[in-house]
């Protein structure tokens, strides 16, 4: 009998070509779709949301699944997504936590300088292609970019 990780990667082999899966070391296992259409956070995570099975905005727990997913959305990305959400979230001064999973940031990729609350409303966090890689960085919310769903 197939597992659910075999029956979803099966499935977007025959259906979605904007998803992909991890299962090795100790790397959680999960699948992920880069989403093209461009939503502000509370969108792009509620139509994460709406794709089913547990699904919501990226958390990126370690250094191995960061560069498995920066892979991943610089191989998908096609030109209209250069900025994609996450599910981090700032919740106070400093803290950043996973929407999704409700715990804190313990492993960080963020861009030099970054996060920097620029004009003190950039509470969400994103994947943002600079100078040629994908970087951590703080933005404003009600920004408009392509997502990145996870499906655990």
């Amino acid at each position: 009998m197939e597992s659910r990780l075999e029956s979803v990667e099966h499935w977007m082999k025959e259906n979605d070509k904007d998803m992909r899966c991890i299962s090795s070391g100790n790397t959680k296992q999960s699948c992920y779709k880069l989403v093209h259409q461009h939503m502000n956070w509370t969108e792009s995570r509620a139509n994460c949301k709406r794709l089913g099975d547990g699904a919501d905005l990226v958390s990126v727990e370690t250094a191995e699944e960061n560069e498995f997913l920066l892979d991943m959305i610089l191989d998908l990305r096609k030109s209209r997504c250069s900025r994609i959400w996450t599910s981090g979230r700032r919740i106070s001064s400093g803290v950043w936590t996973w929407k999704a999973t409700g715990q804190p940031f313990g492993y960080t990729y963020w861009m030099s300088q970054q996060p920097d609350n620029w004009r003190g409303n950039e509470d969400a966090m994103e994947f943002w292609y600079l100078s040629g890689y994908f970087h951590w960085n703080d933005r404003q919310p009600e920004d408009k970019y392509c997502s990145l769903c996870e499906f655990p």
